[in-house]
């Protein structure tokens, strides 16, 4: 029967880089474009502010989504398509932000699953 290794300090320091330096890049592609923090820009834009900003603004003024909601065109059962588009449980951490701060947590958000996915992969 085998016994499962203690990580390597080597090991530690690699899933460490795969983490950081995905981020590192996206925070100079972000220093270039003038995105928050280097700018007034946000990645939001096309369906990302049109359609995954609002559910993710009603999401996070209540931690469960309304059954219904009137915030796009005639109205649409908000629970269904925040099924589809923006439940995640990285969500949680978009409760405290209203407006303006929002869009900045996305950002945000967004620049954390690039190093996240790295890690993922590594």
């Amino acid at each position: 029967m085998s016994r499962l290794k203690k990580p390597s300090r080597n090991t530690a320091l690699y899933y460490a880089t795969a983490l950081i330096i995905p981020i590192i890049v996206m925070l100079l592609a972000f220093k270039e474009l003038g995105i928050a923090p280097f700018g007034n820009n946000s990645l939001l834009n096309m369906d990302l502010w049109g359609q995954y900003f609002p559910m993710i603004s009603n999401q996070s003024r209540s931690l469960f989504a309304d059954n219904f909601s009137f915030t796009g065109g005639l109205g649409f059962n908000q629970f269904a398509q925040s099924g589809y588009y923006t439940n995640s449980l990285f969500n949680i951490f978009y409760k405290p932000f209203e407006g303006l701060e929002l869009i900045n947590a996305i950002d945000y958000m967004i620049l954390i699953k690039f190093g996240l996915a790295s890690l993922t992969f590594a």
